[in-house]
């Protein structure tokens, strides 16, 4: 098993910020072409970008696996298999993608999330709206 790294251990910028203002930038530059939203016309004053990026779940030490649906700087939508509840906290690794084959290791968005809303999906299990309330860029 790897270890898990900083941005700060490692020397570079500690990318740490509890509202999360900078994760457009880190779509943008994960995703070519992905700088606009991809959601408009909804309630929500935050951008959202359609990016199927995979997520770990960590709640009461059972591990969830998923994809998230949509990301935007305040938080994500992804299907869990197990139930959660709204106002339940979980430590989510979301896996942001290496453009190119530059550098090592493998880059997570560490994040204190809350489920702010479930939704029952007969086919694809429980939708989780999850609020991020802090986060760490951290590299395994």
């Amino acid at each position: 098993m790897g270890t898990i790294s900083t941005e700060r251990e490692r020397g570079g910028n500690n990318r740490r910020n509890t509202a999360a203002k900078d994760l457009p930038e880190i779509v943008a530059a994960a995703l070519p072409g992905a700088a606009a939203p991809t959601f408009k016309g909804d309630r929500r004053d935050r951008e959202r970008f359609a990016v199927k990026w995979p997520v770990v779940l960590v709640r009461r030490g059972s591990v969830v696996q998923s994809v998230t649906e949509n990301l935007s700087s305040g938080g994500f939508f992804c299907y869990s298999s197990q139930e959660f509840v709204p106002g339940e906290h979980t430590q989510a690794w979301i896996e942001i993608p290496r453009r190119g084959a530059t550098g090592k290791g493998r880059s997570f968005l560490l994040c204190r999330a809350r489920v702010v809303r479930v939704e029952q999906d007969a086919a694809r299990g429980y939708g989780l709206g999850c609020r991020i309330e802090d986060y760490n860029i951290v590299t395994v």
